[in-house]
């Protein structure tokens, strides 16, 4: 199912904005056909101003609200981070040294909210629910050699196990190792990398490149044809039924 919209009588006004938005968009995906034209590099330095002017006013509105407005009301300390922010622009200057405070504050807020906010869910619970599926799957696959070791029908290549427990047990070894090899591939230590991407456990960090790339192009592939492909054919046959039912077509 697509998303539903309503059609009206446009203004004229709203019409040719509508057909000036199509037309850019147009040159845009011309790129792709012609490469590097004058269509596209007209749109592309129209949209680049557009959306410069527009984050630029919202800083601006942004900061008369939580910073100017503020400190003529007497909350006298906001000067402080505004100072901090100001010595961002020394960069353009001799005193670039400067810009070195601002920097450091900023990363070590961000990178403190990051950790604080994503090392539980993301790391620890990720680490815990590969783990998990692991030993709740060797369980199940315990109980199955047990009773068959008891009947006598000690078969199966893992134990008496059934098919469904057998994949289990594959799947989440599998998911382990491919975080594990990820992880290795990850390691930027001078101490440790040389060994992971040059040594004789290059072979590993290798591996977990190609899990991490089988499992971004695994999500790329999965939000594409389920939302994306349609969200792009919507937003391509808008502006066609708004233009049509603007002279009396309806599809």
């Amino acid at each position: 199912m697509f998303p539903t919209f309503e059609v009206g009588l446009m203004a004229p006004s709203e019409l040719a904005i509508l057909l000036i938005a199509v037309m850019f968009a147009i040159f845009s995906i011309s790129y792709i056909f012609f490469g590097w034209n004058i269509f596209f590099t007209t749109s592309e330095h129209i949209y680049l101003a557009g959306n410069t002017a527009i984050v630029l006013s919202t800083v601006l509105l942004s900061l008369n609200s939580t910073a100017i407005l503020p400190i003529t009301k007497g909350r006298y300390l906001l000067i402080i981070p505004v100072l901090i922010g100001l010595l961002t622009f020394s960069r353009m200057t001799r005193y670039r040294w400067l810009s070195r405070y601002p920097v450091a504050v900023l990363s070590g807020i961000g990178l403190g909210l990051l950790v604080g906010g994503t090392i539980r869910p993301e790391i620890i619970g990720a680490a815990d629910l590969t783990i998990t599926n692991l030993m709740a799957a060797i369980t199940r696959g315990t109980s199955g050699i047990a009773g068959s070791l008891v009947s006598g029908s000690y078969s199966s290549p893992l134990g008496g196990l059934s098919w469904g427990q057998e994949w289990e047990i594959l799947s989440a070894t599998i998911m382990l190792i491919g975080t594990l090899v990820v992880l290795i591939y990850f390691t930027y230590s001078v101490q440790y990398s040389h060994t992971f991407h040059e040594g004789k456990l290059a072979w590993l960090a290798k591996l977990g490149k190609y899990v991490l790339l089988l499992a971004l192009g695994q999500q790329w592939v999965a939000s594409a044809t389920s939302m994306g492909t349609r969200m792009m054919i919507f937003w391509l046959r808008r502006p066609l039924v708004e233009i049509l039912a603007y002279f009396g077509i309806s599809i």
